[in-house]
Parts: structure tokens; sequence; C-alpha cells
């Protein structure tokens, strides 16, 4: 795996600390080829879940978090990011493993001047939190430290994280029956503090399935408990198309799609519209919907599996 990544890792106090939140200073050593087009870090972890087949499940799995985040740092210390070893530049907290082991990532992070401050991607799952006044403070699982969000980065979590942010009001300090990954860039300075730079959160089942609804969550959390194989799309598996499912079942013998629509807005109604039209005309009537819009908050039943002769 060789990845292009637009991510910033080094900053300068003075940028750091603006109001704005911390717009990244960019060092030339962080530059890759004109040429290359660049992705989000957020694709970058899409990529990592496809690649380890974190997305699919099959029957009699046993996750930890030890096990998939294993395979996740296995991944990462064969791949390539702009153009270098991207497990130079991308930590993977593992549950278990040694506090020594991140001491050491902040102490090579650490700067000899007050005035700059170097960085590093980090992925881990958020073991514990606190939410206070509007604060949240968290820990991943195998870091023994807390993470501290700026103002600037909790108003940026209620616009693009507000059912993670939900889940998290509702837990009481650990979460229960869902997941949330943390991949973001922290900073350290010369005093070795940690700062959050940016965040992407990834929500996530039980068994590590990723999600972008409790919804979804609900859904991957009944196909495990009825044993069904099935894939937690996160791109379009149809060459040129705008639409993507949300699942598809695996163990069918033939391509099943699974649609959960929860949302009431004239724009996404439309899209709907369109969307069950699209299926209709791509795989017939192999097409499992749950229409929560309509008021159904009870998981239909799924198609059953077809007999072997």
């Amino acid at each position: 795996m060789e990845a292009h990544v637009n991510v910033k890792l080094n900053f300068t106090e003075e940028i750091a600390n603006s109001k704005e939140g911390g717009t990244e200073q960019q060092y030339p050593d962080d530059v890759t080829k004109p040429s290359q087009r660049k992705a989000e870090p957020v694709a970058l972890l899409y990529e990592l879940i496809e690649k380890t087949g974190i997305n699919r499940w099959e029957c009699a799995q046993v996750r930890s978090n030890k096990s998939v985040f294993e395979r996740l740092n296995q991944e990462v210390a064969a791949a390539k990011m702009n153009e270098k070893p991207m497990k130079d530049n991308l930590y993977v907290a593992i549950e278990g493993d040694s506090p020594e082991l991140w001491e050491q990532k902040k102490e090579a992070l650490k700067t000899n001047s007050e005035k700059t401050r170097k960085g590093t991607l980090v992925m881990g799952e958020i073991g514990s939190f606190h939410f206070k006044n509007g604060k949240i403070k968290f820990r991943l699982k195998g870091i023994q430290q807390f993470f501290r969000m700026s103002e600037v980065q909790f108003r940026a979590m209620r616009t693009s994280y507000p059912r993670i942010l939900r889940r998290i009001r509702k837990a009481n300090g650990t979460l229960k029956n869902c997941r949330i990954t943390f991949f973001g860039v922290i900073s350290v300075g010369h005093i070795c503090d940690v700062r959050i730079e940016t965040m992407n959160l990834c929500l996530m089942s039980r068994d590590y399935i990723p999600c972008d609804s409790y919804l979804e969550v609900r859904v991957a959390h009944q196909l495990v408990k009825e044993g069904r194989k099935f894939l937690r799309v996160l791109r379009p598996m149809d060459v040129n198309s705008k639409y993507m499912a949300d699942f598809e079942l695996l163990d069918m013998g033939t391509r099943w799609v699974m649609e959960i629509f929860g949302m009431r807005t004239l724009e996404y109604l439309a899209v709907k519209k369109e969307k069950k039209i699209f299926w209709a005309n791509t795989v017939g009537n192999n097409f499992w919907e749950w229409d929560v819009v309509n008021g159904l908050v009870k998981i239909p039943g799924f198609p059953p599996l077809p007999i072997v002769k």
C-alpha cells in the first residue's frame, strides 16, 4: 500500500495558539511530487480498514482491540505514505502495549525550540472520556494519558460528528454498545506536552464494523447476532456509480444490498427516491431496507439464507 495524504506535521506556536484553532504550517519535507493527488487523512483510515478487511464480517469471528489494531499496525508497518515509511508518521495505539512505546514516540517528536511543534498521525480506540461544561478529554486504549480538545475542535465536533457526540453524552465515561476510533494529528513541543491539531472520528459497532450512524450500528449488531456474512460498504461497488449501499450481504449466493433511511429533509427524501430506483435497476428485488423515516422503529427481518440442495 502506498498512500499520498494531505497531512501536515510541522507547526509553529504562533499559529497553533491562534483563535482560528491552529492552521498547520507545512515544512518543505512534507511535500511530495506536485503532480500527485493527495487524499484527506480520513480517506487513509478507510483505506486501511478495507486493506485489512475489518469492514467484512464472517461467521464465528472474535475481535478485540488488540486483534483489530494489531492488524492495522501490520498494514501500516508495510506501507508507505508520501513516499516514506508510513510507520514513521502514524502511531497505532494498541491495548496492552507497553506505556514506554508512547513515551518513546513523544520523546522522538520533542522539539528544541519553543516556537515549533512536531506532529504525527495517531490511530486508536477511545477507551474513556470525561465530558464536563462543554469540554471533552479522552484517553485511547494503549496510551496512558488524556488528549484534550480545544474549544474550536469541540465546536467542529458538534458540526461534523453530532451522532458521535450524542453517544458520548449518553454514556457515563465509557461506551458500551459501540466504539469510536480516533484518527488525527497530535503535536509535541519542547516540553513534551501533547496537543490535538486535527481529528477524525469513526463510529464502530462492538465488533469494529465502521458505521455512519447508530442505526447502522444496530443493524451490524443484529447481522452478527444472526450469524450472517456481510460487508460494510465504504466505497461504491458499481463503476461510475454515485451511490453505494450501507451494507451488502455475502451469504445469499447473489448480490443483495442493504439500505437504512433515517432522515426527513426534502433533499434526503429526493435522494432516497433516486437511490431506490437505482437499486431496482441494478439488483432488482435483491434489496433490503429499513425505512426509519416512515416510523419503522424495529429492524425488519433479513432475507432468509438460500436453501442448499
